[in-house]
């Protein structure tokens, strides 16, 4: 998360690629939100529409078939753009 906030979206894609061999996709997705829910409290502008990005993608882990790794990965790679 803290790699594609920061604009890092290759370091993000190669780190999520760990996650993918052991963990699940919500959980991972729920440690996401927190993560952005705190940067939000913090104070940081981005952090609202990070959180955005992430509602849309929850949003679609649950109701479509794409894979929610693929989800997840095209979550990071917005994030890092803004």
């Amino acid at each position: 998360f803290d790699e594609a906030f920061a604009g890092r979206s290759a370091q993000a894609l190669k780190m999520c690629a760990q996650l993918e061999i052991d963990s699940d996709p919500y959980l991972v997705m729920g440690a996401f939100v927190s993560q952005a829910s705190k940067k939000l409290i913090m104070g940081s502008a981005k952090a609202s529409r990070v959180i955005k990005i992430l509602a849309k993608a929850d949003l679609d882990m649950k109701s479509t078939n794409i894979d929610a790794w693929d989800i997840l990965k095209m979550a990071l790679l917005k994030m890092a753009q803004r």
